[in-house]
């Protein structure tokens, strides 16, 4: 399962117009903004976020959701 997902992104406010209207049918919404970041969430969790940064890249921030401990120990 995912935990968060974060994209790099070099104009913040033209990706957060577009993110806000692309995923208000999967119940999303603006959750915390600074000048560098957006956070969004659905289901009152915050798990995507638009990041300010230059240069962009291609980096994307993606982290899973997992137990602890080693899988069959």
């Amino acid at each position: 399962m995912f935990d968060h997902v974060e994209i790099n992104v070099s104009d913040l406010d033209a990706s957060r117009r577009f993110f806000e209207v692309a995923l208000a049918p999967l119940g999303y919404e603006i959750a915390f903004e600074s000048p560098e970041l957006v956070d969004m969430r659905a289901a009152g969790r915050s798990d995507f976020g638009l990041v300010r940064r230059d240069p962009v890249g291609p980096t994307v921030h993606l982290a899973f959701a997992a137990p602890r401990g080693v899988p069959g120990k």
